[in-house]
């Protein structure tokens, strides 16, 4: 049976559809109770939204940074490590009910937001009139593990994946001469950098029209143009490249607005200065009356070198990570959906599909840094050129209708390893597994120091953020000194009357000599909370 043998019968594709969008929903509920932890960012999104339906505003309840534009002693800081789109839905929808459960609210945000990816798959398949195509993608997309998991555990990374999948199906209906596609694309390019930084470059793929002075700006080298083709002049272009970037920055301007008000400056994050740190350039230490974090070397040849040393590293391990989550059968396919648009001269539809991921891998290629989360994005593509290159193989016939329907299965039995696994949670890649057996050894300590009377927390454990992942448990106010010397740490105590120290086994010797009188009093190896005495 070969894909145009799908759609003989009018019934059977409306069937499949609905049964995959059911399977994919179930396992994403099902995903739901098995994603029982905070993982790293979603602790600062979770905590960030409930703070907003709580207090009505966006920020931190904790002192998390120590720059010199934000006030030292102050318990909370303004949201920075992300923009804030992600955050600012939950705590509008946590406001809206009444429900300080943010986690929860987020996690049904990732369901949402799932869900309409496979939607959005299935509208693009079927906008490059691949019906065939597009059953199969959403059975890749609706079993997937990575997309599952990633669909209900708290973080925006399923959204980032939507918005790509949104890029692609715009651009396959981009036409330069409609004002209408040009303000959409704003839009989009808006609420993509509002989701995640990460999509900084997307605005990049829709110059080429406005280069390119056709309305078929893929135009094969056997086709002439046609009167289809119309030629836009530089007036039209000039208007068409103003109406988007108007659009893109109405749509950031709230969130320049409120970067200027906590910044002095309208763009801000955290994330901006990670890299300066990986390369050693920020040091935070003792400035006057307060603890400061700057940059204590300017950039040199030997800091490019180091950067240059840390793009290879991020590269290589992302593209092996990337590649072993996809799986080698669904990665033989996409390479036969790439050949088969080759073959048929589809430009226009190469570079709507790859242009997206591209802007977004170069992004966080740049960046330096590998992190399995990253990848999530990537994957729906990937998925769609997989469809593409199965029902091209079954077009062929013969050995290699076989080949495909082999990779097809190799693909299924690669995803379904992984839910033979207890718990087959992916924030951190391989590292899941040993960060969760961590994170349910914090967890039972942090509702017991939440019995406790409230007071400031000191964190400077080396595991879990320092402590952070204990915030939206114990509800008490906290001070992140992970990483600080013995005089920083010693000092964040006395400013802010810290009245609890939570350690580790690597820091709680550092712990003691920042604090010789302080006492044991819960312990959970490998964390200990101190009580700081006066």
């Amino acid at each position: 049976m070969d894909g145009d043998n799908l759609l003989k019968r009018p019934w059977l594709p409306s069937l499949i559809c609905f049964f995959l969008l059911l399977s994919g929903l179930a396992l994403r509920l099902i995903s739901f109770n098995w994603n029982s932890r905070l993982h790293g960012d979603v602790n600062l999104f979770a905590l960030t939204a409930r703070e907003l339906a709580i207090n009505g505003k966006l920020q931190y309840p904790l002192k998390y940074e120590y720059f010199d534009k934000l006030p030292y002693l102050s318990l909370s800081t303004p949201a920075s490590q992300h923009p804030p789109l992600w955050a600012w839905l939950g705590g509008m929808i946590a406001r809206v009910l009444g429900n300080p459960d943010t986690f929860s609210i987020l996690k049904g945000l990732g369901i949402l937001s799932g869900m309409a990816l496979l939607v959005a798959l299935l509208a693009t398949a079927w906008q490059m009139e691949l019906k065939a195509e597009a059953l199969v993608v959403l059975g890749l997309a609706a079993l997937s593990p990575a997309l599952v998991d990633f669909s209900a555990n708290g973080s925006m990374y399923i959204l980032t994946a939507l918005i790509l999948i949104l890029a692609n199906l715009l651009l396959l209906r981009f036409n330069p001469g409609n004002i209408v596609h040009y303000l959409m694309a704003g839009f989009l390019c808006g609420i993509g950098y509002l989701a995640h930084s990460s999509l900084l470059l997307l605005p990049v793929v829709y110059l080429v029209p406005l280069i390119v002075n056709r309305n078929s700006f893929w135009l094969s080298p056997n086709r002439q143009p046609g009167p289809e083709d119309r030629v836009f002049t530089i007036r039209q272009r000039l208007i068409g490249t103003g109406v988007f970037f108007l659009t893109f920055l109405i749509t950031l301007s709230p969130w320049l607005a409120w970067n200027f008000r906590n910044f002095g400056q309208p763009f801000f994050s955290l994330s901006s200065y990670y890299l300066l740190d990986q390369l050693g350039m920020l040091r935070t230490e003792i400035f006057g009356k307060a603890i400061t974090t700057h940059i204590s070397q300017p950039f040199n040849l030997g800091i490019l070198q180091n950067y240059l040393i840390l793009v290879a590293k991020a590269s290589l391990k992302t593209t092996r990570q990337f590649f072993q989550t996809l799986g080698p059968f669904a990665l033989l396919l996409a390479c036969f959906g790439m050949l088969r648009l080759i073959r048929k001269e589809k430009r226009e539809t190469l570079y709507a599909l790859s242009m997206p991921p591209i802007m977004y891998g170069l992004a966080i290629i740049l960046w330096g840094t590998y992190k399995f989360r990253f990848l999530i994005p990537l994957l729906p593509a990937a998925y769609l050129l997989a469809a593409i290159g199965f029902i091209y193989l079954l077009r062929l016939g013969g050995w290699r209708k076989t080949i495909g329907w082999l990779f097809l299965a190799g693909s299924l039995i690669w995803m379904g390893a992984t839910y033979l696994q207890s718990q087959p949670t992916l924030y951190y890649g391989k590292e899941t597994r040993e960060d969760a057996r961590l994170y349910d050894q914090m967890r039972p300590l942090a509702v017991e120091l939440a019995k406790q009377e409230t007071g400031v927390v000191l964190g400077i454990a080396e595991t879990l953020d320092g402590g952070i992942e204990t915030v939206y448990w114990t509800g008490f106010p906290f001070v992140a000194g992970r990483g600080l010397r013995k005089a920083e740490i010693g000092k964040l105590g006395h400013d802010f009357h810290a009245r609890y120290l939570w350690a580790d086994e690597a820091t709680l010797g550092l712990a003691r000599a920042a604090f010789p009188t302080a006492r044991l009093i819960l312990e959970n190896p490998p964390f200990y909370v101190l009580e700081l005495l006066p």
